[in-house]
This record gives C-alpha cells, sequence and structure tokens, in this order.
C-alpha cells in the first residue's frame, strides 16, 4: 500500500473509533457533574461486594503489567534460541520417521534388515554424502 493511499484509511479509522467510542456524557445531554457524582454509589463501603471489586481492580492492573513484561522475556528466550550454535549446518539436512505398518512383522531381524537396506539405498543416491539412522522405541 502506498503512504499517500495509507493517510486517508488512517485519519477515516481514527475519525470512526472517535464518533463511536465517545462516552454519552460528551453528546451535549446535560451537565456532566450529577451523573459523575451519581456513579459513585457503594464504592466507599468495605462490604465483600466492594473488597472483591478491589481485588478485581488490583489483580486486572496487575495482569496488565505482568504480561507484557512475561511476553517480551519470552520472545527474547526465543530470538536467543534461534541464535544458538548447533556445532553443525542444518543445510542441506534431510529427516523423516518411518512407521511401520501394523501388519508388517515386527520382529527385531526382519526391522535392522530393512534399516540397512534403506540406509544403502540412501547412501547410493546421488549428492548423498552421509547417512544415519537412530531409534527411539517407546513401546
Amino acid at each position: 500500500m502506498h503512504r499517500s493511499s495509507f493517510s486517508p484509511w488512517v485519519s477515516r479509522s481514527l475519525s470512526r473509533s472517535f464518533v463511536v467510542s465517545r462516552p454519552r456524557s460528551m453528546s451535549g445531554r446535560g451537565d456532566l457533574q450529577p451523573r459523575l457524582a451519581g456513579s459513585g454509589n457503594g464504592c466507599g463501603d468495605h462490604s465483600r461486594r466492594g473488597k472483591l471489586r478491589a481485588g478485581l481492580v488490583i489483580a486486572e492492573v496487575a495482569l496488565s503489567i505482568v504480561l507484557p513484561i512475561a511476553a517480551g522475556l519470552v520472545m527474547r528466550s526465543f530470538l536467543i534460541l534461534t541464535r544458538v550454535d548447533l556445532g553443525f549446518s542444518p543445510r542441506n539436512i534431510l529427516y523423516f520417521r518411518l512407521s511401520l505398518p501394523t501388519t508388517y512383522d515386527h520382529s527385531r531381524e526382519k526391522q535392522n534388515m530393512l534399516t540397512h537396506q534403506l540406509l544403502d539405498r540412501l547412501r547410493a543416491l546421488p549428492g548423498v554424502t552421509s547417512v544415519a539412522e537412530t531409534s527411539c522405541n517407546l513401546r
């Protein structure tokens, strides 16, 4: 989007948000003082509801401070992790997981034979410099 076409969208958006979000007291319907004076009934008493309301406000303010800080720290940690030296170059590496079908004979000898055949065929491919396998049996 060009800069010249961006400016009218911003001004329209800001003007519409002001019109929609402006309080009714600003619309010219009477004096603001009686509305503000009447809105505080019951806020000063120390009833259970007042304490709960005060506690919720405190929790909301605390979360509004803590959550952005925590999000910033998580993002910072993520960016640091993306720059960690892995000890090898991850370029041109192919990895995959091989799941054998349930109808396959799961004896250890057959699995080893299949793995060695697969590794030999992969080594024979042009451009392949190294092939390795690992197994993690979580059964």
